[in-house]
């Protein structure tokens, strides 16, 4: 029993469901004060949302609470004895925050760290100045809701709050194993990688915004049922700073950790005073301040130390393979194709094809304009000229429309993202649920650990295969592989070239390889492009190539 609590992560859902039955046995006080921990836990998981999962720093989410709270009150003041108002009042509460969330993320899109943080901020001082101008409905005519009906008790409000609590952690904790959930990872450690995946990283930001708001605002809507009344004072802008600071510090991806934050911000007040040092009560503001500073900066808790992890292929033969849904391979054109950084000019009117269906290896010396040939092929970088897949041209596309359109990368510096399990990497990568059936000979192919291992506990060359695995679970027709063999060692190398060598044929895809091991060149490659200061200075068959006289001088000199 408690390996499966462990395992499926239910200790908070427990922890919560007890207080909640427990609040049928407790005084008013401690079922007012309970009431208010899980309503502070729901704005902590909107903070998970946001910050741990997308790597977004958003200091509005009180404000979204305050929103959410106004909007049920609108509808509770409007309607006071309708039995439909709550359930109502409460989606209407989750719903506007959540449309309010993409008028404030629509023209920041590209502002990230603190300077979004600042944004943030601002925006909850607008969001609580209005509330103080317009205040809530009916506050002037001292408007007080009361609960009836099956609600009317205070631990059935408790109940409620603990009810809707568990449901929505649990469906956050069920989107994070769909792409949707897992691209709010990408976001957070390279949005680059993110794109090559085919994922619009502007979309992913403004879902992980507005389910985050939707959270906090179904909070706020709470916080209405169990006060009866509303003011601006219950969602100063000073609440966003002390929830943010514990939410992070503790954790707040997942329930126990927003639990502990939601106890630490009604607990040590009251703890305080009970053992006589009340007046000490402002030094936990100015202890979860300096918590938001460390937040701020970036100063998160560090993953799981990487380790090795259990490869059960350890031959050098590759097991067998068979793909039904391989793509057909793509013939790559590149035509006039120039990349400038500013008076450098990194990439010179590169014109070349790339057969299809073949392995090309793509070479030169440090510096030659390789990576920026790749970044411009896929997108990520400005370019003149043309990039042509099979005669369509590519060139005006942004990255996550050309890996839509069949086109796949790996990166020179590894960005599978840690808190992923395989399984949802390469989900997230192919834009599709991956089931035991279809992962896993992919995975034994390539030589990797099981689908549920978390990737943060393997090795670095384990993380390189867990991305080819990722790109080729999207079926593409142009794979670009930017130095997959990095970080390996000299057996696992040897056979990533069998892997590689096979592709093709595997799954019906054309590869362009950057790499400087010459012999895994030589062994995979069946043609060869030279790179020097941006320009094309050889291509060809790889031996006849490398053999060239100034080939052999643009790596080791005359």
């Amino acid at each position: 029993m408690v390996s499966v609590v462990k395992r499926l992560g239910l200790g908070g859902d427990l922890v919560l469901l007890a207080i909640g039955l427990g609040g049928f046995l407790m005084s008013p006080y401690y079922v007012f004060l309970f009431t208010s921990v899980a309503i502070t836990a729901l704005i902590c998981l909107s903070v998970g949302v946001t910050t741990e999962r997308a790597g977004v720093i958003s200091l509005c989410q009180v404000a979204f609470a305050g929103v959410g709270g106004w909007t049920n009150t609108w509808l509770l003041h409007l309607f006071p004895e309708s039995a439909w108002a709550v359930p109502v009042g409460l989606l209407l509460a989750g719903l506007v925050p959540a449309l309010m969330s993409l008028v404030l993320v629509l023209p920041t899109l590209r502002v990230r760290g603190v300077h979004l943080a600042i944004v943030t901020l601002a925006f909850a001082l607008v969001v609580n100045l209005v509330l103080t101008r317009i205040n809530f409905p009916g506050f002037d005519e001292g408007f007080s809701y009361l609960r009836s009906g099956w609600l009317e008790s205070d631990p059935a409000l408790l109940m409620l709050c603990v009810l809707l609590v568990i449901a929505i952690s649990r469906t956050l904790v069920w989107m994070e194993q769909r792409p949707v959930g897992a691209a709010w990872f990408g976001v957070k450690f390279s949005e680059r990688a993110l794109a090559a995946f085919g994922v619009s990283v502007p979309g992913a930001k403004l879902k992980a915004f507005a389910v985050g708001a939707f959270v906090a605002g179904i909070a706020g809507g709470l916080l209405e049922l169990q006060l009866g009344s509303l003011s601006a004072r219950n969602f100063e802008p000073m609440s966003s700073l002390v929830i943010f600071a514990l939410a992070v510090l503790s954790g707040s991806r997942f329930l126990s950790g927003a639990l502990v934050a939601a106890l630490l911000t009604w607990f040590v007040p009251e703890f305080l005073t009970a053992i006589g040092l009340g007046e000490w009560k402002d030094m936990g503001d100015l202890l979860f301040a300096a918590g938001a500073l460390h937040a701020l900066h970036g100063r998160m808790r560090s993953h799981a130390a990487a380790r090795p992890g259990d490869n059960p292929v350890s031959g050098t033969e590759l097991p067998a393979l068979v793909v039904s849904d391989k793509a057909q391979p793509a013939e790559l054109t590149l035509d006039q194709l120039t990349v400038r950084y500013g008076a450098t000019q990194a990439v010179s009117d590169v014109c070349v094809s790339i057969r299809r269906g073949s392995v090309t290896g793509l070479v030169g010396p440090n510096g030659a304009g390789k990576s920026s040939l790749v970044d411009a092929i896929t997108g990520f970088t400005a370019a003149s000229g043309r990039v042509l897949l099979d005669g369509k041209d590519y060139s005006a596309l942004a990255p996550a429309a050309r890996a839509l359109g069949a086109m796949r990368r790996t990166f020179q510096v590894g960005r599978a993202i840690p808190e992923l399990t395989i399984r949802q990497y390469v989900s997230l990568a192919s834009g599709r649920a991956q089931d035991d059936q279809t992962l896993g000979p992919l995975l034994c192919w390539l030589g990797c650990p099981a689908a549920d291992t978390l990737i943060a506990q393997l090795d670095v060359g384990t993380r390189r295969l867990i991305e080819l695995a990722a790109a080729l679970a999207s079926r593409p027709r142009l794979l670009l592989l930017d130095e997959p063999a990095a970080g390996m060692s000299a057996h696992e190398s040897g056979r990533l070239g069998q892997v590689i060598q096979a592709i093709p044929q595997v799954f019906g895809c054309t590869v362009l390889l950057i790499e400087h091991d010459l012999p895994l060149i030589r062994k995979v490659c069946s043609d060869l492009l030279v790179l020097e200061f941006g320009k094309v200075i050889a291509k060809g068959p790889v031996d006849e190539t490398l053999a060239l006289p100034h080939v052999v001088e643009a790596y080791i000199g005359a």
